[in-house]
């Protein structure tokens, strides 16, 4: 694709921005659908976001952009219109531009969901009981998606025992008659009478622990030795965290987040292009992977 004066502008935005796969996914995309578009990174520091976001919707062929950390909250207050999801999850990762007004949702959550879907299509959310390891930005999504699909009960591991309230609480706005309970991480939580493997049907790191090689696991697993529960690592980057080497080792089903990066694209795409790929996810899933996991 040349680029040209009816180029449409697409990117993501955030600080830092250089490792970001995103360009790779929506390059694919663009090309497959031969459309007019570019889509770059976009790193801003904190000292000029606000000057950022409010001159980008003045510039008549940008259509819109991804939102990364540190900024999907920051963004909210900037916002025209946010979806439904994004304000009950507090949080937008894509901004869509049209006729000089910004619109805001949240894709993780459908990212999050489906990855599962397409992975294990024989693991039902609703009524499973899950451990959530982290009460940072990422969980708000997972959790939301999770309570959405009706899960029986969500357990909320963190190490800042009040942050875990505080998503606790958040939830609870809108989760009312939701089962949510917040303890302390420790290594051997699954060990003890309260962390009996019986009540986990997934678990969940939503941490950054695991993204450097000599980062300790978070859960000791063995006590989930000869049963099934899914365990899932949002991080992609090594694709094999030590929690999911040692899930492996235990003979228990794994899911890292690779595909939840790309399902959440998709989503995004389709918002700013209007193309539906919902109903056709394996057939753009398949070569973004492949693509994804030579850069790894």
């Amino acid at each position: 694709m040349k680029v040209n004066g009816h180029t449409g502008i697409l990117g993501v935005l955030g600080c830092p921005v250089k490792h970001t796969l995103s360009p790779a996914i929506h390059d694919l995309l663009i090309e497959k659908f031969n459309l007019n578009f570019i889509y770059i990174p976009l790193e801003v520091s904190r000292n000029n976001f606000e000057k950022f976001i409010k001159g980008i919707s003045r510039i008549d062929n940008f259509a819109g952009f991804n939102i990364t950390v540190p900024y999907k909250n920051d963004v909210m207050k900037h916002l025209d219109e946010i979806s439904k999801e994004a304000k009950l999850i507090n949080a937008v990762n894509t901004v869509k531009i049209q006729n000089n007004k910004m619109y805001g949702y949240n894709t993780d959550d459908f990212g999050f969901i489906k990855s599962i879907e397409l992975n294990y299509p024989k693991f039902k959310t609703a009524g499973k009981k899950v451990l959530m390891l982290g009460a940072g930005g990422a969980s708000k999504a997972v959790a939301f998606a999770l309570l959405k699909n009706k899960i029986s009960k969500l357990i909320i591991l963190n190490r800042t025992y009040k942050n875990g309230i505080k998503l606790r609480n958040a939830l609870k706005m809108n989760f009312k008659h939701s089962d949510i309970i917040v303890e302390k991480l420790n290594f051997n939580y699954l060990n003890n009478a309260r962390g009996s493997t019986q009540f986990h049907d997934l678990i969940i790191n939503t941490t950054s622990i695991g993204l450097k090689k000599d980062d300790k696991i978070l859960l000791d697993l063995k006590y989930l030795k000869g049963h099934n529960t899914l365990v899932y690592d949002l991080i992609y980057n090594p694709t094999k965290t030590g929690l999911l080497k040692k899930a492996s080792a235990y003979g228990l089903p794994v899911l890292n987040g690779l595909d939840m990066l790309i399902l959440q694209a998709l989503k995004s795409f389709n918002i700013w292009t209007g193309i539906e790929l919902e109903n056709k996810l394996l057939k753009y899933i398949m070569p973004l992977r492949t693509k994804l996991r030579k850069m790894l």
